[in-house]
């Protein structure tokens, strides 16, 4: 259960629904045919992967310290 203060746990629970965003577009991936979808696909995948790697930085590190 997410802390109110974000904590691991609440990085945890956000690098999940990343990991699912990702999981979900790359199944999708797989049957679209159409070029355009599959370019907007491919964003989507690269973006939850960018958020997935901010979850997993430490707080000193987003902070820039």
């Amino acid at each position: 259960m997410s802390r109110p203060g974000g904590g691991k746990s609440g990085r945890h629970d956000l690098n999940n629904i990343f990991c699912k965003i990702l999981g979900a577009a790359e199944l999708a991936l797989d049957q679209a045919g159409a070029e355009q979808v599959r370019i907007e696909l491919e964003i989507i995948m690269r973006l939850a992967e960018e958020g997935g790697a901010i979850v997993k930085m430490s707080p000193d590190a987003l902070l820039g310290g």
